[in-house]
This record gives C-alpha cells, structure tokens and sequence, in this order.
C-alpha cells in the first residue's frame, strides 16, 4: 500500500504509515518472535540478546533522495508485558527516526542494563547517515539516558561519498567489548574519512572521550 499510495496518491502516505504502525502495535507478540531481517522488504527488525526490545523500522516513501524512516519500538515491562512507542529523531525533535536500526547492543553493568541501537540512513544519494543511540526500559516506559558526551543519547556521522574513490568503502561506527567500547570514524571538514576513529568508553555511569 504504501508503494501504491506513493505512485497513485502520495497524500495518503501518511496515513498508510499510521496503519502499518498500528498492524505493527497490534501483533506485537508475533514480531518478537521473529528473528531478526536486516531488509525484509524494507522492513528491518533487530531484537536484544535479553528479548525485551525489538526495533522495527520501514521506509515511510514519504522522502526523496533523503529516506525517510519509521522506526517502532517493541519492548516488554517489568511484568512481560509488550508496549510499543515510536522511537523519534532526536536531532530536530521531528516525529521520525530518519534511521532503520540494523543491530541491537545489549550492555550489562552490575545491575545496569541498557541497550545500543546501531543506525543508517541517508540524507540523499551521497550523503549516508550513522548513528548509535542509547536506549533503556524503565518500568512500562523506554528512555533514553544522555550517556553520551554533551549530554546526547545518541552519535551521529555523516560522509559525503563524492570524497570517495570507487574502490573505497564508508567506515562504519564499530561497537566493541560488549558495547564498553565504540569507535566512530571521523569525517574530514569536506566530510571524507582520513583514517581517524574517535574511541568513546563506558565509566560506569556514561561515555567518556579517550585516546
């Protein structure tokens, strides 16, 4: 539907988007019981190894070279119940994550748990997006904890592929050591990639800047 609706009638997309949300809501227990597809078509599910958060994300067609995505969280409460919200861009408050999360991180610490979503995207043909966001269950809620640095509960990267050769490939941000490590690739001021990776450690308590 949402490809017709984009050929025949693109006003309605929004509306076939607020449907196959609400499909995903409602057969929540089934899609838990999917494995994980890094492209279903067009739909990307990625579960935690603890099976208490399943991503589900879709391109909306509502974008053009910039691919706009949805992105669904399923998650279970402290008594096994599933909730479902819907994860937003953090980067301008807009109501869609702009990303279709592939892989979900699980990192424990002491009694700590909490969850890396690992992103991509594409602001238009030449420009791909990267990102890690930091997600946690509290209670019959999913939040977001700033454990990055500045304050952010996510890390976003951007190249721009006319900096690159045909035979070279875009670094990807590489999550490390159970999640306790993350190297983000470092994009030049023409946004290519001179080799440099910044490394961010978990302390205990957030994400600290090290050499």
């Amino acid at each position: 539907m949402l490809d017709s609706s984009r050929l025949i009638d693109p006003d309605t997309l929004e509306n076939e988007n607020a449907r196959l949300a609400e499909a995903l809501a409602r057969y929540k227990e089934n899609i838990f019981k999917m494995a994980d597809s890094l492209d279903f078509d067009w739909l990307y599910i990625a579960k935690s190894a603890d099976d208490r958060l399943c991503l589900v994300s879709w391109d909306t067609r509502r974008g053009g070279t910039e691919v706009i995505y949805e992105t669904l969280a399923l998650f279970k409460g402290t008594d096994g119940s599933i909730f479902s919200k819907v994860v937003s861009d953090t980067t301008d408050e807009g109501d869609n994550s702009t990303m279709h999360y592939d892989t979900v991180y699980t990192v424990r610490d002491g009694d700590k748990t909490f969850y890396l979503a690992q992103g991509f995207g594409q602001g238009s043909t030449a420009l791909p997006w990267q990102e890690v966001r930091v997600l946690a269950l509290k209670g019959s809620d999913l939040v977001e904890p700033a454990f990055f640095p500045d304050r952010k509960s996510t890390v976003f990267v951007e190249f721009d592929t006319h900096q690159f050769g045909e035979e070279d490939r875009i670094p990807t941000i590489k999550v490390r050591e159970g999640g306790r490590r993350i190297l983000v690739p470092v994009a030049t001021e023409e946004e290519g990639f001179g080799g440099k990776y910044r490394q961010l450690v978990w302390s205990g308590s957030t994400y600290v800047a090290a050499p």
